[in-house]
């Protein structure tokens, strides 16, 4: 029985996000990347972040929530696991 969302073989041979399966995402990948980081690295509150990238606070919590543990695994796991995310 197929799923609603298809084969993962041949959604991962199209290129995963390029397949139309899903709402496609309001900001582009390194807007989100950006956003994640100046989310991170500033004092700004979801509400502000969102207010300069242009979109709802709950989008903003939404990229957040996706890319934060890329991005933690990636920084810690550079560092060998000793600074924090």
């Amino acid at each position: 029985m197929s799923t609603p969302r298809g084969n993962p073989g041949i959604m991962r041979a199209r290129g995963g996000e390029l397949t139309g399966a899903g709402r496609r995402w309001g900001l582009g990948l390194e807007d989100r990347v950006l956003l994640v980081a100046v989310y991170y690295r500033t004092n700004l509150t979801l509400r502000q972040v969102a207010l300069l990238f242009g979109i709802s606070k709950s989008a903003a919590g939404r990229v957040v929530d996706h890319l934060a543990p890329i991005w933690c695994s990636r920084r810690c796991g550079a560092a060998g696991g000793r600074s924090r995310c």
